[in-house]
């Protein structure tokens, strides 16, 4: 089998990431894109230099000697979409299959069930799980939580980003569940009461979204600042950065009165920077290379699903907080509207 894994992607909205993530890695091959045949589709493809399929009966059979992967970018039967219907098919064809999210556990579970009978593997992407500044937040916590308990979560996300903000808890803390104790409006926000396993958590659900241009405005990604018994850590959003306040304990006081504390306790210590780049450039470096980043860890998966079961998890937590947060409220954004405090 040869280092490069073969890859189709389908759909051309978000799938225009997918695409550019393949283009861009050397050890990924864009096949095709599967889309529907639009003009926009068309071009798409031709920007990419690859072939536009309008079936799935269309995609190229799977290569014998590559691992051949089919990146669905569609929304799923959830979200009325045909993501689902189309990674059954494509499994069927013999392709592993790279779902974006949202997807519901039960979808999923039947998915993973047609999985196993074709012989084929399944995998829920998470992006934002793979950024810098969420890789740096969770080492970070994973090291802290060895020597300090963390007392309360408190977390901010886009209603958009939910289903990502899952996934990203889930490897602070593996396997817990979300249970939901009460909710509040409160001005843009859903404030969601909770907990995440056994850790009190408070959630603040930005729940507003412009139904004209739902994927063009967000006012925040996801930030989670981790209480500990030792300090906090914060996750300022996914854009970094991530800092370290360790709690400030006077150990004894001098002759004069004046507080002594730990020699080596820096206020603050930075864990990961924030990206420089404007938000434009970050997609398309940094967020492609994140979906490329899913896309091999399926490539090089053993044969199996074992993950599928913390993926279920994930989208169990998801439903707990879109049932909590409700529907997003419908606002018009103010277009073209960028602003730079000034700095004095």
């Amino acid at each position: 089998m040869t280092d490069t894994a073969h890859v189709i992607v389908c759909g051309t909205t978000f799938g225009a990431m997918h695409a550019k993530a393949v283009h861009d890695d050397p050890s990924l091959e864009l096949v095709g894109i599967l889309a529907g045949g639009s003009e926009r589709s068309k071009g798409i493809a031709s920007a990419f230099d690859t072939t536009l399929f309008t079936s799935p009966s269309t995609v190229p059979e799977p290569s014998e000697n590559a691992a051949n992967i089919a990146s669905v970018a569609l929304r799923s039967s959830i979200l009325g979409g045909r993501g689902n219907e189309i990674a059954t098919s494509l499994m069927e064809r013999g392709y592993d299959i790279l779902l974006e999210p949202p997807v519901h556990a039960n979808d999923i579970a039947e998915l993973a069930r047609c999985a196993q009978k074709h012989g084929r593997k399944l995998a829920v992407g998470n992006l934002y799980r793979n950024l810098p500044a969420a890789q740096a937040f969770t080492r970070a916590t994973r090291s802290i939580a060895t020597r300090a308990e963390i007392t309360h979560l408190r977390i901010s996300a886009s209603t958009h980003v939910t289903y990502y903000l899952c996934g990203l808890l889930a490897d602070v803390v593996p396997g817990a569940a979300i249970q939901v104790r009460s909710t509040q409006e409160e001005g843009p926000f859903k404030h969601v009461v909770g907990t995440l396993g056994r850790i009190p958590c408070s959630i603040d659900i930005w729940n507003q979204m412009d139904a004209t241009k739902p994927d063009a405005y967000a006012h925040l990604f996801m930030r989670v600042e981790a209480y500990t018994q030792a300090g906090t850590l914060a996750l300022s959003d996914v854009t970094g950065p991530v800092l370290w306040n360790p709690r400030m304990e006077i150990i004894e006081r001098d002759a004069s009165g004046l507080p002594h504390t730990h020699a080596h306790a820096a206020t603050q210590t930075l864990f990961a920077a924030n990206e420089e780049a404007s938000f434009g450039d970050w997609m398309r470096t940094t967020w492609t290379q994140a979906i490329a980043r899913d896309m091999k860890e399926l490539a090089e998966a053993p044969e199996g699903n074992r993950a599928l079961a913390a993926c279920m998890q994930h989208a169990r937590n998801w439903t707990a907080l879109t049932k909590a947060a409700g529907y997003p409220t419908s606002v018009e954004e103010p277009r073209n509207l960028f602003v730079t405090p000034a700095a004095e």
